[in-house]
C-alpha cells in the first residue's frame, strides 16, 4: 500500500532537493512537484497551508528554492496564492474574490436551486476561477455575461421560470457591496464555499 503524502514530511526532510525528488516545481511553485499525488487545487491548498503554519520554515525552503533556480538558471513562475489572517486561500494581487449572484423578487425555489448548484461545484469552479483571473478587462466582461447566461439555463430549466432580467452577477473584493436583505449569493471559488446575504 502507497504510503500517503505529507507536505511536512516532504518540506522538512534532508534530501528535499534531490534530483526527480524535489519538494517543489522548480518551474512553477504553483503547480504539484513529481511526488505529489494530487490536483493543482489541493496542492495550492496544501503549500498554502504549510505557509500559514510554518513561515519560518517557508522562507528557509524558498531561500534555496530561489537559490537552486538560480543556479540552474530556471525562470520560473513566483507563489500567485497566500492565505489571509483568517486563513482564506486568496489569489495574489486579485480584487475580484467573491462572485456574487444578486436576484431580485427571489423566493425559495430560486435560492434553492443555487445552492444546489454551489453545492455540486457547478456554479464556479477553481479551473474557471483561475481561467477568469487570466482575462483582460474586456474578455471578463465577456465571460460575465456567458457565465450570466449560464446560470439562468441551470435555474431556469430548474424552476421552469425565466429569471434573466432579475439576475445580476459580478465579482466583488468583499461583502460591502450587499444590502444584507438575502438576495445576494457570494461564491468564493477558491474555498469551495458560498454565503447568502
Amino acid at each position: 500500500m502507497k504510503k500517503e503524502w505529507c507536505i511536512e514530511e516532504n518540506f522538512l526532510r534532508q534530501e528535499r532537493w534531490s534530483k526527480g525528488e524535489e519538494c517543489l516545481n522548480l518551474y512553477n511553485v504553483n503547480l504539484p512537484p513529481r511526488s505529489f499525488n494530487g490536483n493543482p487545487k489541493k496542492w495550492i491548498e496544501e503549500l498554502t497551508t504549510f505557509i500559514y503554519l510554518y513561515p519560518l520554515e517557508w522562507d528557509k525552503i524558498y531561500l534555496e528554492y530561489q537559490n537552486i533556480r538560480d543556479s540552474k538558471k530556471i525562470y520560473g513562475r513566483g507563489l500567485e496564492f497566500f492565505r489571509d489572517d483568517e486563513g482564506y486561500l486568496r489569489k495574489e494581487g486579485e480584487e475580484d474574490i467573491y462572485l456574487k449572484i444578486s436576484i431580485r423578487d427571489v423566493d425559495c425555489d430560486i435560492w434553492k436551486r443555487i445552492e444546489q448548484l454551489a453545492e455540486r461545484r457547478e456554479i464556479l469552479t477553481f479551473q474557471e476561477y483561475m481561467f477568469y483571473c487570466g482575462l483582460d478587462t474586456l474578455r471578463r466582461k465577456r465571460y460575465m455575461d456567458e457565465l450570466k447566461n449560464r446560470l439562468c439555463d441551470k435555474i431556469f430549466k430548474a424552476i421552469d421560470r425565466d429569471i434573466s432580467s432579475q439576475i445580476q452577477v459580478s465579482f466583488e473584493p468583499d461583502y460591502d457591496n450587499s444590502a444584507f436583505v438575502y438576495n445576494d449569493f457570494y461564491v468564493d471559488a477558491l474555498n469551495d464555499s458560498y454565503i447568502i446575504l
